[in-house]
């Protein structure tokens, strides 16, 4: 997609059960709607677009950040869409820069830290949005000392996201308040995967948004689309590597795939829903 990718997308955040976005296929956080029947459209056009055209189904041009490439999608708007629009889904305008979608990679966790209470693994797990109102784990990390913090995490072996409670600790007994390292940028995207991208029927983790839609600024927010320096560097192949401060990290095994409960803290706050 060359240069275009640095252009405002429209994100898609939460995708509600049964909704046509969810019957469609579209995958939260790392879904991009490019283009709409043809033309790029901001988050209200979308909405008059969908008011325009329900029952009738629209084009989606959609670019996926893990798979890094575009899709042909079908989506047939409806009326009052489990409370999230016409496509059942929370959206908001956001940058999509190099092609991929920013992300902090777990690496080096140590046994018995808070990363490792936490259930993140090592290597194949990814940071992909933070509790609102952080947008950056280091400022988290350091903000909320013995409080958990919501963290919404991908894992490349099982190619889906969960929800992770994760408490920094800094006196847990090792170094840092997590007990793992992070790395950001270019050396830590995601991998694109190695079989066809899977398909929706249901929201993938993440409870469905209120009707009433609040501030784009509201709730947790995925990292955010500049350039970031590493934080930590790229895992050294030692038998115990020595783990920076502030980061995460995760258990030996990955915890099962399911809702957590989180009504109280809800992950992303739609912006204007379409």
């Amino acid at each position: 997609m060359g240069n275009q990718q640095s252009a405002p997308y429209l994100h898609v955040l939460n995708v509600a059960a049964h909704s046509p976005c969810s019957v469609a296929g579209i995958e939260p956080f790392f879904d991009f709607l490019v283009t709409a029947n043809g033309q790029p459209v901001t988050t209200y056009q979308l909405r008059d677009l969908c008011r325009a055209n329900v029952g009738k189904p629209i084009v989606f041009s959609v670019y996926n950040g893990i798979d890094r490439a575009a899709r042909e999608v079908r989506i047939t708007p409806v009326a009052g869409a489990d409370g999230q629009g016409y496509l059942g889904a929370a959206i908001r305008a956001h940058e999509l820069q190099d092609g991929f979608v920013r992300v902090w990679h777990v690496l080096n966790v140590v046994d018995g830290s808070p990363a490792a209470q936490a259930g993140l693994v090592s290597d194949s797990d990814f940071i992909v949005a933070l509790e609102h109102p952080y947008t950056d784990i280091v400022e988290l990390v350091e903000a909320r000392p013995g409080q958990a913090s919501l963290l919404c995490v991908y894992n490349t072996t099982t190619d889906g996201c969960r929800s992770v409670a994760l408490t920094p600790n800094p006196n847990w007994g090792g170094p840092g308040s997590l007990g793992c390292e992070l790395g950001t940028g270019m050396l830590h995207r995601i991998p694109p995967r190695t079989r066809a991208p899977r398909s929706f029927p249901a929201p993938v983790l993440l409870p469905t948004p209120p009707s009433t839609p609040a501030p784009a600024s509201a709730t947790l927010m995925p990292p955010p689309a500049v350039a970031v320096a590493s934080i930590a560097p790229a895992p050294v192949p030692t038998p115990a590597p020595a783990p920076v401060s502030h980061t995460s990290s995760p258990a030996s095994t990955v915890p099962p795939l399911v809702a957590v409960p989180v009504a109280d803290r809800p992950f992303i706050a739609p912006a204007p829903a379409p």
